[in-house]
């Protein structure tokens, strides 16, 4: 199957996309925005969607929060898109303790749009975005870093394959200072996915050459955690015989090497979006699968020896449930988030946690009167501190962060 560009920040995941184009009673507002995002090229998206007029608990930002990173409970970064006249620009938050709070994100030399959809925070004062920004003129989407250095943040220049027209920045990590990675994928010049990773060095950012799965295409990049120097992990997918199949891939120090990583029982599509590592024998991937008629959310394990399935929760009544971003502070505190489907009840926003035994689903709340909810990025410091971002949609999108107090999830006001 032909690759689905992403609708804004995050690309649409393949199997979404097919399932949406199945599921008629959809709610139309909703459905009509993903589908037209999912089958026009990016910057013909971006002209359809429309200028937020939506009313919530939180001061409206017309835009997606779809990655975030805390450094402790009272210094957390999110980062997406907002909407900037008739396209997006990149949209950086951050929170300190008491309010979130817009920062300026400067976009490239001759970009129309940008979008920033990974976050990863070192410091106060270092602090690397990345996603990618659509040229003005050729339409060419572009890779992108930006780094906040306690003051402002700023382009750094990135390394996008001359081959493509389309590269994109989907998740960065960072070990330290000196030793940052990201993730994501570029078409080729035939229009397929081919997994992209890039290295900075503390001067400057490198493409390193990803491993490719025997017989495998179509790869997507989705996650990065980098836990040391050599022990950095890459969760996404790629297509195989038009199958879906989950992808893990490893850093040792010297190579990338792609791990053995299980598929969702007996489905023809699996997905990973998101990794986190603990430790070197403590690692978590999240994603969804296909079980035929409905999707399930998607939970795997590295033990230090293997990757398995550990069994995971799906909301009582839901027809689809689907994990993106994951984050553990420890062997007993991890947290995934996403969102799920309900019929006649739409889209709800998702956060199951770990707690050493087993995940359950956790309450978190959605906007007042808005069926369309969705998170996609969480970060645990803690387990009284945990942050989570997405966005909601009523006849545009809206920008969502959410806080985990120890007790409960609450939606936060945006500035």
């Amino acid at each position: 199957m032909p690759p689905v560009d992403q609708p804004g920040p995050r690309r649409l995941s393949r199997v979404a996309a097919r399932r949406l184009v199945a599921r008629p009673a959809l709610a139309a507002a909703a459905a009509s925005a993903v589908l037209a995002a999912a089958v026009l090229p990016a910057a013909q998206a971006e002209a359809a969607t429309v200028k937020a007029n939506v009313t919530s608990p939180a001061v409206p930002v017309a835009g997606d929060l779809t990655a975030v990173s805390a450094l402790s409970a009272s210094n957390a970064w999110a980062v997406g898109r907002v909407q900037a006249g008739s396209g997006w620009a990149g949209l950086a938050e951050h929170w300190n303790g008491t309010k979130w709070a817009a920062r300026s994100v400067p976009a490239p030399t001759g970009s129309g749009d940008v979008y920033l959809n990974g976050v990863t925070a070192i410091g106060a004062g270092n602090v690397w975005a990345v996603g990618y920004s659509v040229n003005a003129s050729s339409q060419a989407g572009h890779t992108l870093t930006e780094h906040w250095n306690g003051k402002a943040w700023a382009v750094v220049p990135s390394p996008s394959p001359k081959v493509s027209s389309n590269s994109v920045l989907l998740s960065v990590s960072a070990v330290s200072a000196g030793n940052v990675w990201a993730a994501g994928y570029y078409d080729d010049s035939t229009g397929t996915p081919v997994g992209l990773i890039e290295h900075w060095n503390g001067s400057s950012w490198q493409r390193v050459t990803a491993a490719v799965p025997t017989n495998g295409y179509a790869i997507q990049l989705e996650s990065v955690s980098a836990r040391s120097a050599s022990d950095v992990w890459i969760a996404g997918d790629y297509l195989e015989s038009g199958a879906e199949l989950t992808l893990i891939e490893h850093w040792n120090g010297t190579k990338w090497t792609v791990m053995t990583s299980p598929d969702g029982a007996g489905s023809p599509d699996s997905e990973l979006h998101g990794i986190t590592a603990v430790s070197g024998t403590d690692a978590w991937a999240t994603g969804f699968y296909f079980a035929g008629s409905t999707y399930l959310s998607l939970v795997e394990h590295w033990n230090g020896h293997a990757w398995k399935t550990v069994t995971s929760a799906n909301p009582s009544g839901s027809t689809d449930t689907y994990l993106y971003g994951v984050s553990a502070d420890s062997a007993s505190d991890a947290w995934s988030v996403g969102y799920w489907y309900k019929s006649n009840a739409g889209y709800k926003t998702l956060t199951e946690h770990w707690n050493g035994h087993a995940w359950a689903v956790v309450a978190s709340p959605d906007p007042a009167g808005i069926t369309s909810n969705y998170l996609y990025g969480v970060s645990a410091v803690s387990g009284q501190a945990a942050v989570a971002s997405g966005y909601d949609f009523g006849t545009a999108d809206q920008a969502l962060a959410e806080r985990w107090n120890g007790t409960k999830w609450a939606i936060q006001p945006l500035g």
